[in-house]
């Protein structure tokens, strides 16, 4: 019986050693892929560019929907990249800009979205694990030192970074993806993954391309208010002073009717902050934009509005 119970204790042992040694060659194929292929879109905390990018656009899905960076590109005769990441804020982007310098050349100018929806202390997001989806291949073993970021959001859990695969349960066609390294035509957010992505962005690819907003959403616009906290603006304004790198402020354009419904104290604010420390800040927003065809709702603009943006952005950067 002693014997018996020996062996088959051999036998499983075995068996959980042979389980483990499969789940982490699993998730070795699946760091490799996600490590070297640029198919991941807004998660892209490891992209290594053979290039500098020239200038860096920082900022949640208002810069990345609303500034097309090849144009801008075009437009400036410097490779711009917007370095983005929908409904997340400056903490985020900041954790972001340290990964992304650890892989490229520090820029020669960042572009620093300062409005509302980026850096007030509550946002529509708060306190929740947002786009998980966007870091599921990172959690594991923590490798970027991403996990305190979101350790403490609902919806993070700590089987994320210690049990392998588990991570996945829900999202079988993202493990699909990362263990074939296979390209989706189309994500859930509604945009293709192609080439453009060396830009960082590219409004053309949105699901809602030229689409207009519909009337009976334009008069309904969201009261935006909020409580501004300008700790991880610090950080990227001490770290470009440190660095010599040109640092500019923009608000981009939402809907002028959502705009006018905007806490003035917000907005004097960030006048105010840029102010103090003798910096650039380019509020966009104008009666220009109370136009229904350049918007897909009231923060986003559509591909129509999204080139008119880039245009003046592109001018702006120019000294034009």
């Amino acid at each position: 019986m002693r014997y018996f119970l020996r062996k088959l204790s051999f036998f499983f042992v075995l068996l959980f050693l042979l389980f483990l040694i499969t789940v982490y060659l699993i998730e070795l194929l699946i760091y490799i892929n996600t490590d070297s292929e640029r198919y991941l879109l807004q998660a892209d905390w490891h992209i290594k560019h053979p290039l500098q990018n020239d200038i860096l656009i920082i900022g949640n899905s208002r810069v990345f929907v609303q500034i097309d960076g090849k144009l801008l590109s075009k437009i400036l005769g410097v490779k711009c990249y917007a370095l983005a990441q929908d409904g997340r804020d400056s903490k985020v982007l900041w954790n972001k800009f340290k990964v992304y310098l650890n892989n490229n050349q520090a820029p020669d100018r960042v572009v620093f979205q300062l409005d509302p929806s980026f850096i007030p202390t509550k946002s529509i997001n708060d306190n929740t694990f947002y786009g998980k989806n966007d870091y599921i291949s990172y959690l594991f073993m923590d490798r970027l030192n991403i996990n305190s970021v979101f350790s403490k959001e609902l919806g993070f859990e700590k089987y994320d970074e210690y049990f392998p695969l588990v991570r996945y349960v829900h999202y079988p066609e993202l493990f699909d993806k990362h263990l074939f390294r296979r390209s989706a035509p189309v994500t859930d957010e509604g945009f293709y993954l192609d080439s453009s992505l060396a830009f960082g962005t590219s409004p053309k690819f949105w699901f809602w391309n030229d689409n207009p907003i519909g009337q009976s959403d334009w008069s309904h616009p969201d009261k935006i208010s909020g409580k501004i906290s300008f700790s991880y603006v610090d950080s990227f304004r001490i770290y470009c002073k440190a660095n010599e790198i040109d640092l500019k402020f923009i608000y981009p354009p939402q809907s002028y009717i959502s705009y006018c419904r905007v806490d003035s104290t917000l907005i004097d604010e960030m006048i105010v902050y840029a102010k103090k420390y003798n910096l650039s800040y380019k509020n966009f927003n104008s009666t220009k934009f109370n136009d229904t065809s350049l918007f897909y709702n009231h923060m986003h603009l559509n591909h129509k509005g999204a080139s008119l943006f880039t245009y003046e952005l592109g001018n702006y950067l120019l000294g034009n």
